[in-house]
């Protein structure tokens, strides 16, 4: 457990670090700190500076004024090893690191904080392959398509799609 910092609110943010057990758990893992997160002070006021210039009820600009802050801002850092290790949105603000699942989670907070709904996506680049990558994607409202975010590959989210053999999708307030 550890603290932002004396100016942050006094809550105190897990970091889960444990073995990996499995898609659903580390699933159900990402979906409460993004829960969490959506609400909490930091991140809300992190997304609204993000969206502050961004034409009110302008969905799709929202989205991608957060996504691309979060490529700018946080550098990809994979998890130690054998480990799988979550941060909670504000946490991965302050420290500007974060793997694929952090990323997810950061997005999903701060996309939600600001009235969006969200998916976890997870990926396996082998026909009977592990879940080995997560990203994001959002419903357009306007348009009710369904919108990727993936800063781990950035520009090259559609190469990355096309190499995926499996993938799973996840509502991040739990509903299948």
């Amino acid at each position: 457990m550890k603290r932002l910092d004396r100016h942050a609110p006094s809550v105190r943010f897990n970091v889960s670090q444990e073995p990996y057990q499995g898609v659903d758990h580390t699933i159900e893992a990402m979906r409460e700190l993004a829960y969490k997160g959506q609400s909490d002070p930091t991140v809300r006021r992190w997304a609204e500076r993000v969206v502050q210039k961004v034409t009110p009820k302008d969905h799709l600009s929202e989205a991608a004024a957060v996504y691309y802050a979060t490529c700018r801002q946080i550098r990809y850092t994979r998890d130690p090893a054998n480990v799988e290790y979550l941060q909670h949105p504000a946490l991965v603000l302050k420290h500007r690191h974060a793997d694929c699942d952090d990323l997810a989670i950061l997005l999903a907070a701060t996309l939600a904080s600001v009235g969006n709904d969200i998916q976890f996506v997870t990926v396996a680049f082998r026909p009977h392959g592990s879940y080995t990558h997560v990203f994001l994607q959002f419903r357009d409202p306007t348009s009710g398509r369904m919108i990727a975010l993936d800063p781990v590959a950035g520009p090259y989210v559609g190469q990355m799609l096309g190499k995926a053999r499996r993938h799973q999708t996840f509502w991040t307030d739990g509903r299948r």
